[in-house]
């Protein structure tokens, strides 16, 4: 899993920052389909936000099952 942070302390939230990473888990049905979720994050690593976004990545359906 990769995963991009950006600080929000700029923007007025100090000690909170925003993720965006890149999931390959199926959760409870086992199917693998990549996405891309974004949560914001707390000082603690707790998640404050989770999943924002859930995008699935367009053309990876073939991994489904695997």
């Amino acid at each position: 899993m990769d995963s991009f942070n950006m600080d929000l302390s700029k923007n007025g939230a100090p000690g909170f920052r925003f993720q965006e990473r890149l999931d390959f888990s199926g959760h409870a049905s086992g199917d693998v389909l990549p996405h891309i979720n974004a949560e914001v994050i707390n000082s603690a690593d707790q998640k404050v936000v989770r999943d924002a976004t859930n995008n699935q990545l367009p053309g990876l359906n073939f991994l489904r099952n695997l």
